[in-house]
């Protein structure tokens, strides 16, 4: 190839103006992969003859195998305005102009070039991939359903309009009917028939595991995954998907082996310079690593998604995007105006999250100080209009529906707010966009109670903590400067929770049960194998029985968590009867009295009860627990302590056992724990909401005051 090179550089030597010597002199460069010396004679060819789109492209095509996107994409479009009948140039364009972040300038021009081509199927292809990126789910399914029309047998299309629609179901815009679903599961598996082939066949097998399990076909999920992994042993997403399938229905087969292969493979990936294609969130709640190794991770998740927003802000439209660094921080003015507070989550909808924010905007509405020192916003990352969004809607200042733009227009319209806190609630969670907190929303950008972790991220500053869930030895495990308030960093309204007999006498275990009996109503997903094994010896030891979470999903699903439980009970000796399981309640109060019911709530320790452990202790119903070092390990300790009932946070697994089997063989000792959470709920300030409001008020103020990066304290005494 070297020799074909030489022949064509004489070739120009001897004749300057010959312009077929530069384009395959340039060719056989790119073919050797030396692009920039390719781009040098593709360019001198380019001026031999301006008229001639092709070098044109051929320069953008070297500048992308350079990663340079950007400059890919001018000569994509100025090949473009020189040859409009070139449908390459027009695909070229658009795609080039994706790859650069810049999709709505990829949608626009591939919109021109579908009026001049219209049956050309890879414009619709890559105007599809763009409306995508823009959260266009309609428009991007109706550009790909063209596609597929003129182009049948490209599963690439089938591919991505299954994607389209499972974005759709999963980003909770739409309501997540059975139908959108199916036609997820519909063109992922055309795809796969039509020759879908490499990663991108593994890629749909996953999404098409996780819409079966949408859709309650939880076997022909796993036998999906088992199919993908036989294919590729070392694909780590399947790998995440056949962990989170056998945890949600308490199978413990492997599970540590699990843990450990997909430590393996993030580590791999990381290792290889690309971000981790497991989402924080998930590496939570499948306890994967230590903290140490999950905020390593989240900073390697985020910087990627903090290059991107960087990118947008740097393109041509992007620069209607305001810096943060330009703004004044206005101190002078804030002391005669009100702070605009801006809360954002994807959750203001029937959600734990949604409910609790329903209630701190009621109770904030009551509280004067708020009303005088506070414009509230709350700004939804999806389209939900159920009753708690119209509860939430109804009392804040302004409610802002984002979740149909795309992160450029959904930036410009916060922007617009010129909000001076954004309190940012959903972290890595489901329907979250992290790329928008890059993206200069407010000065100050802080983290609060939705993921119960650190960001990992430079473009979130605080963190509302205490000093329990976040201890100030282990602030080494946290990106943001950490907020304490104190007792507990929890909010809870109990006088928007009242229930019938609330401030009567501490109830009694009913006559009529002889036994003790537990509760565990937390996910399924959270039971850990250790945590079973001690539960069953808690149970052998106290005859007593436990009560658990159905499984929701689906029939299928909740007869695989019984099987598995049952089996794994009556290996420990217990009959089947001392497992209870129990569906959610809509009611609150019914939730209330049917926690009030039990005599010990049973808490895990991975990711442990957090509302639903606020909730038992508010009904009177004494919590067992024992943190870890992760802060989704430490809530109900942090409860439990600012109750003043410490007593209950075992110091380690076989502690909490021994706690729970002394406690269940004496009814007297269980009874005056239970009248002692019950008289501190009402004496103790944790369950005082405005005295929590005025510590929020107070934490707000000091960190937009303060300008400075620094952990604060925040006064009981306030």
């Amino acid at each position: 190839m070297m020799e074909t090179a030489e022949f064509f550089l004489e070739a120009t030597r001897i004749s300057p103006k010959y312009f077929e010597a530069y384009h395959n002199l340039g060719q056989v460069l790119q073919d050797m992969q030396r692009y920039q010396e390719a781009i040098t004679y593709f360019k001198i060819e380019a001026k031999i003859r301006p008229d001639i789109s092709a070098p044109l492209l051929a320069v953008a095509s070297c500048y992308n195998h350079l990663n340079e996107r950007e400059k890919a994409a001018k000569f994509a479009v100025k090949a473009t305005k020189l040859d409009p009948t070139n449908t390459a140039a027009w695909n070229g364009a658009g795609w080039f102009l994706h790859l650069a972040g810049r999709s709505r300038d990829s949608e626009r021009v591939l919109k021109k070039g579908i009026r001049l081509h219209p049956n050309n199927a890879h414009m619709y292809l890559h105007r599809g991939k763009a409306l995508s990126d823009l959260h266009d789910w309609d428009a991007a399914a109706s550009m790909l359903l063209k596609s597929i029309k003129l182009e049948n047998n490209n599963p690439e299309s089938k591919l991505l309009l299954g994607m389209v629609y499972f974005s759709s179901a999963d980003s909770g815009i739409k309501n997540e009917t059975s139908a959108v679903w199916k036609l997820c599961k519909r063109y992922l598996q055309e795809a796969l028939n039509d020759g879908l082939t490499g990663n991108n066949a593994l890629i749909a097998m996953n999404h098409i595991a996780h819409a079966s399990w949408q859709l309650g076909e939880h076997q022909h999920a796993l036998g999906v995954v088992a199919a993908g992994l036989r294919m590729n042993p070392n694909f780590c997403d399947l790998h995440v998907r056949r962990l989170q399938l056998q945890m949600i229905v308490c199978n413990f087969t492997n599970i540590e082996e699990g843990r450990r292969e997909i430590l393996r493979l993030v580590s791999e990936q990381v290792k290889q310079g690309r971000p981790p294609t497991v989402n924080p969130f998930t590496l939570l709640m499948l306890n994967i690593g230590t903290p140490l190794d999950r905020l390593f991770f989240y900073r390697k998740f985020t910087l990627d998604k903090q290059l991107a927003a960087t990118r947008m802000v740097e393109s041509t439209l992007g620069s209607r995007l305001r810096r943060n660094g330009e703004r004044i921080r206005d101190l002078e003015t804030f002391a005669i105006r009100k702070l605009k507070i801006g809360f954002l989550s994807a959750d203001f909808r029937s959600h734990p999250m949604g409910y609790i924010m329903s209630d701190f905007f009621k109770a904030a509405r009551s509280e004067m100080t708020w009303l005088q020192d506070f414009q509230v916003f709350a700004i939804s990352l999806t389209q939900d209009v159920d009753h708690v969004a119209r509860e939430v809607e109804q009392t804040v200042d302004v409610f802002l529906r984002v979740g149909h733009l795309d992160d450029e227009r959904a930036a410009i319209e916060i922007q617009q707010l010129r909000l001076d806190l954004v309190i940012e609630l959903g972290g890595h969670t489901r329907g979250s966009r992290f790329r928008l907190l890059a993206l200069d929303l407010a000065p100050v950008v802080m983290h609060f109670q939705g993921f119960a972790d650190t960001m990992g991220s430079d473009s979130v500053r605080y963190m509302l903590a205490d000093k329990v869930v976040a201890p100030p030895e282990l602030r080494s495990l946290y990106s943001e400067h950490l907020v304490y308030l104190s007792p507990s960093y929890h909010f809870y309204a109990p006088e928007l929770n009242c229930f019938s007999d609330w401030n009567a006498d501490a109830p009694r275990r009913s006559s009529e049960r002889e036994f003790p009996l537990f509760d565990s109503q937390v996910s399924p997903d959270r039971i850990e194998e250790h945590m079973w094994l001690a539960w069953t010896r808690i149970l052998r030891t106290s005859q007593g029985s436990i009560r658990l979470r159905q499984g929701q999903n689906s029939h299928e699903e909740h007869e695989l968590l019984e099987a598995n439980l049952k089996a794994a009970a009556a290996r420990a000796g217990l009959s089947a009867s001392s497992l209870v399981f129990v569906r959610q309640i809509p009611s609150k109060e019914a939730h209330l009295h049917r926690l009030a019911s039990a005599d010990l709530f049973l808490d895990t320790d991975s990711y442990s009860a957090h509302s639903t452990a606020l909730d038992a202790l508010w009904a009177g119903l004494p919590v067992l627990t024992f943190p870890r070092e992760s802060f989704s390990s430490r809530p109900p300790s942090s409860f439990l302590l600012a109750l003043g009932v410490g007593e209950l946070v075992a110091r380690g697994l076989g502690e909490y056992e021994a706690m729970a089997k002394s406690l269940a063989n004496s009814t007297g000792v269980m009874q005056r724990w239970r009248e002692k959470v019950w008289a501190r709920r009402m004496q103790s300030t944790f369950f005082d909401s405005r005295k929590k409001l005025r510590q929020m008020r107070a934490a707000f103020r000091m960190t937009w005051e303060i300008g400075e990066d620094m952990h604060i304290v925040v006064s009981e005494n306030i």
